[in-house]
């Protein structure tokens, strides 16, 4: 199989330019600004470890399994953080008080934390994902828990 990597390489590129633009532009030093920052910087890490990975992947070797198995977990981890940053965002930009964000944080965040607990035992267990003893990506039995976690979030 072959992987297209112009999307991810486009969307790095726009995502650098955004980056530099609010660095360069928006100076204020707020929660709506820190945790715009924070969403870019998981974009950009999410972006770079999907093509990394990806290249990995493709090559399908065995000697690099335990390097792809850690880079996909980092990868897992990211794709858990931005729905809830994303969603931390977004209840900044709609209330101005703080204690808003903060009852969003209490109630939500056990569910990233589950998460992220589930994707550091799948590296053991293999039900998210694991590769073959020929490098290849095999999808585990409950890989559709990431879906179901980013629509629990919505």
């Amino acid at each position: 199989m072959s992987y297209n990597y112009d999307f991810a390489i486009a969307g790095l590129v726009i995502l650098c330019f955004i980056i530099y633009h609010f660095n360069r532009f928006k100076h204020l030093d707020n929660v709506h600004t820190n945790i715009f920052k924070f969403l870019l910087t998981i974009s950009v890490f999410d972006v770079i470890l999907d093509i990394i990975s990806s290249m990995i992947m493709e090559l399908g070797d065995s000697s690099f399994v335990n390097l792809n198995t850690f880079f996909v977990t980092i990868f897992y981890i990211l794709q858990v953080l931005f729905p809830f940053t994303f969603l931390c965002y977004i209840q900044t930009l709609k209330s101005s008080n703080n204690k808003n964000l903060v009852n969003i944080i209490k109630r939500w965040v056990f569910l990233p934390i589950i998460m992220i607990i589930l994707i550091f035992i799948n590296t053991g267990k293999g039900f998210l994902f694991y590769f073959d003893i020929n490098g290849n990506y095999i999808r585990g039995e409950w890989y559709l828990l990431m879906y179901f976690f980013t629509l629990q979030l919505v």
